[in-house]
C-alpha cells in the first residue's frame, strides 16, 4: 500500500532543494545522444541512491519507523524497509556506498548482504559482489552464512535452509511454498508421483477411459490431490459426480474389529477386546470389518473397510513388482496402477499387498475390456485366466526371475 507524500518545502538548509532532473523531448536526438542521456540518468540514480541510503542511516532508528519513513519520502512500505536495509549495510559496512555510488553493485546487491552485516570477512564478501549478477551474488551472501554458522557439515546447511510457508491465493484457495532438505523432499516427491500416477485409474477405470485418462484433471491438480491425501485431510479425490470418497456400505451397521498381527490381539471398536477366533474372520458375514494393524498402529492391511490403498501399500508394490506384472511387459512402477487381483466388486477383494499389484495403464484397462482375471500364484508367479472358462492365456515368472 502506498503512502502519499509529505508537502514539498522549501528548505534552503537542504543542499538538494533546488536540485531538479530536466524533463527533455528526445525525439530530435540521435541514438548517441539518447544512450548517453541514458548513461548520465543512470549515473544520478545510482549517486541518489548512496546518498538517499546516508541519509537514512543518519534517522534515529527509535523515532522513524518505517511508517514514517514511507511517508516522508512517498514510499509504500516495502520500499521503505528496502531503503532502511540499504542504509543499514551502509552504516555497518561504508566501502558499500562507494561501491554504489560507482555503480560497481546496485541496491539489490546491497540489500542481499542485510542478514550477514555482522559476520566476520563481509567486507571482503561486498567486494566479491562486483561483476556478479544481484541473483548469483544473493546465493553466494546464503553460503558465506551457512559456512559461518555450520563451518562444513552440509546437513546442517540444508537443514538450516528449510522452510515452509502459505500464503492467500485467489478464489480464497491456499497457498504453498518451502524448501525441504533433499532426502526427506526426494521421499515427499516420490511418494507423491506414485499416488498420482496410481490412484486416479485404479480407482475409476471406466471413467478414466471414457474422459480420456485422469478424469479431466491436471497433473499439477492431481498432485494437489495426493498431497492432501498423503497428509490425511481427504480419503480420495470425488469425481465431479461423486459427493465423497469410497466408504464402507452395509445393510445394517458394520462391526469393525482392529486385529494386532504382532501381540495377535483384537479389539472391536466401540466394544473393547475380542478373543481371537476363526469366526472373527468370517467372510461370509458382511457387516464385519477387519482392520490389521502391527504393534505400532500402522495399518497393514485394510481387507474390506477401505478400497483405496495406502501410500505404504503402494511404495510396497513398487518395490515388489518393479514393473508391470503382465506377462512380458516391463512398464515402470511410474506408469503403473495398482489393480486388486480379486476384484473389489467382482470378487469381494480386499486391499490387502498379497492381493493387488502393479498394472500399466494398456494392460490395466486390457484385463477389464476384456474379463480377465490376474491371480498370484504360491511361488510368486502371475497368471491371467479368462473369467468365464477359467483358462490361462499368459503366465510371468516371479519378479526375482523376470528378465
Amino acid at each position: 500500500m502506498f503512502v502519499s507524500p509529505s508537502p514539498a518545502t522549501s528548505d534552503e538548509t537542504c543542499p538538494w532543494a533546488a536540485l531538479r532532473v530536466p524533463v527533455v523531448d528526445p525525439t530530435e536526438w540521435t541514438t548517441d545522444q539518447v544512450r548517453s542521456g541514458l548513461r548520465s540518468l543512470e549515473r544520478i540514480r545510482r549517486e541518489t541512491d548512496a546518498a538517499s541510503a546516508l541519509l537514512v542511516a543518519a534517522l534515529p532508528e527509535n523515532r522513524d519507523s518505517v511508517t514514517d519513513l514511507a511517508r516522508t519520502i512517498g514510499v509504500s512500505a516495502r520500499e521503505a524497509r528496502r531503503r532502511r536495509d540499504i542504509a543499514t549495510v551502509i552504516d555497518s559496512i561504508p566501502e558499500t556506498q562507494a561501491l554504489l555510488a560507482s555503480g560497481s553493485v546496485s541496491t539489490e546487491h546491497i540489500v542481499s548482504l542485510r542478514p550477514v552485516i555482522a559476520l566476520p570477512g563481509v567486507a571482503d564478501l561486498a567486494r566479491s559482489a562486483i561483476g556478479t549478477s544481484p541473483e548469483a551474488f544473493g546465493e553466494q551472501v546464503q553460503q558465506f552464512r551457512l559456512a559461518s554458522e555450520h563451518g562444513t557439515d552440509t546437513a546442517a546447511q540444508q537443514h538450516s535452509l528449510r522452510r515452509f510457508r502459505t500464503y492467500d491465493g485467489p478464489e480464497g484457495m491456499i497457498g504453498l511454498s518451502g524448501l525441504l532438505p533433499p532426502e526427506q523432499g526426494a521421499r515427499l516427491k516420490a511418494t507423491i508421483a506414485a499416488l498420482v500416477d496410481a490412484r486416479w485409474k485404479t480407482e475409476h477405470p471406466e471413467r478414466a477411459r471414457q474422459l480420456g485418462g485422469h478424469g479431466g484433471d491436471s497433473h499439477e491438480q492431481r498432485a494437489a490431490d495426493a498431497l492432501l491425501e498423503l497428509t490425511g485431510i481427504v480419503a480420495s479425490n470425488p469425481a465431479p459426480h461423486e459427493t465423497g470418497p469410497t466408504r464402507v456400505a452395509t445393510a445394517k451397521p458394520a462391526t469393525v474389529v482392529v486385529f494386532d498381527i504382532d501381540r495377535y490381539q483384537a479389539e472391536m471398536l466401540d466394544h473393547g477386546p475380542v478373543p481371537v477366533t476363526e469366526s472373527l474372520f468370517d467372510e461370509t458375514r458382511r457387516s464385519l470389518y477387519v482392520l490389521y494393524t502391527n504393534s505400532t498402529g500402522e495399518i497393514v492391511k485394510f481387507a474390506r473397510t477401505r478400497r483405496e490403498p495406502s501410500v505404504s501399500q503402494r511404495l510396497a508394490l513398487m518395490v515388489r513388482d518393479r514393473h508391470c506384472t503382465y506377462p512380458d511387459c516391463h512398464a515402470p512402477p511410474a506408469a503403473c496402477s495398482v489393480h486388486h487381483f480379486d476384484e473389489w466388486h467382482l470378487d469381494n477383494g480386499h486391499t490387502d499387498v498379497e492381493v493387488m499389484g502393479l498394472l500399466c495403464d494398456q494392460h490395466h484397462r486390457h484385463v477389464h475390456v476384456e474379463n480377465l482375471k490376474v491371480s498370484r500364484e504360491p511361488d510368486g508367479s502371475i497368471t491371467i485366466r479368462d473369467r468365464e472358462n477359467g483358462a490361462a492365456v499368459a503366465r510371468a515368472s516371479p519378479p526375482a526371475l523376470a528378465a
